[in-house]
């Protein structure tokens, strides 16, 4: 139910898309949205600001995961302030395996 208000919220975007394309982005864009929560969290969990800067930000994931973060690398550098993002290809989804922030004294 969820996923069809959200394609009639959003038609004019969508109308010219098959079904399985829409599926597809929704997915890899919740991926990306819950690679941005880990990352805030990582942030919270150790008292700092949502605006500090992440000097690098290593991920493996596989090659849809890595089509979708290339799709929305400015986006998810401008929101996280991330200024080194590297991503490796592997076979499974995706594993952050490094967290590097820019803490100013």
């Amino acid at each position: 139910m969820e996923f069809f208000i959200y394609l009639i919220e959003h038609y004019s975007f969508y109308k010219n898309k098959n079904t399985s394309d829409v599926i597809k982005e929704l997915k890899y864009g919740d991926i990306i949205c819950n690679l941005i929560s880990e990352v805030r969290g990582y942030k919270s969990l150790n008292n700092l600001s949502l605006k500090t800067p992440v000097k690098t930000l290593e991920i493996t994931c596989n090659n849809n995961i890595l089509e979708a973060i290339e799709n929305s690398k400015l986006d998810l550098c401008a929101t996280l302030f991330i200024n080194n993002l590297i991503i490796n290809n592997c076979k499974s989804d995706y594993t952050i395996n490094k967290i590097e922030l820019e803490i100013q004294d």
